[in-house]
């Protein structure tokens, strides 16, 4: 019997124990957890939910007419908790930002996850500004702007 195997070139998708390397890590679950994605991709995960937390703002979608919520990411554990009812909660809180923020800093944008973000953007119409603007997460989630009259004169109104 052939074993089907296929080459991710290093980054995800392995089979095994070969932590913390090639493959997606859960234990336990909730608050109670730890999920991590494989090296090299992890910077990606970061700037993808990142997005959905400038994205994510609430209020009421504006051709579905439903109700959105307010994603927001946090270092807060109880806010998680509370947050994880099952049902589509007006705020959702999503963690943690301190990890996210360490993997954006340690797997920076590369050609991969650009192009990736050329493909998703061609289909969907919206981009990811922290791919194209990886220096705008500091000023977004950290406070630290360097030029925050560039980034909001480019009509990213933020966090």
């Amino acid at each position: 019997m052939a074993v089907l195997t296929y080459s991710l070139q290093g980054v995800g998708g392995g089979i095994g124990d070969n932590y913390p390397g090639d493959s997606n890590w859960r234990m336990r679950s909730n608050t109670d957890g730890v999920w991590e994605t494989w090296l090299g991709r992890r910077g990606d995960v970061a700037r993808a939910l990142m997005y959905l937390d400038v994205r994510y703002a609430g209020g009421v979608h504006g051709i579905t007419e439903v109700d959105e919520p307010d994603m927001i990411l946090t270092d807060d554990l109880t806010l998680i908790a509370g947050s994880n009812t099952g049902e589509n909660e007006p705020v959702a809180y999503m963690g943690m930002l301190a990890v996210l923020l360490e993997w954006h800093k340690q797997d920076p944008v590369d050609l991969i996850e650009f192009q990736h973000h050329e493909t998703v953007a061609s289909f969907q119409g919206n981009r990811n500004p922290f791919i194209e603007h990886p220096e705008w997460v500091a000023c977004v989630f950290e406070g630290v702007c360097a030029d925050s009259d560039a980034i909001f004169s480019s009509g990213f109104e933020g966090h």
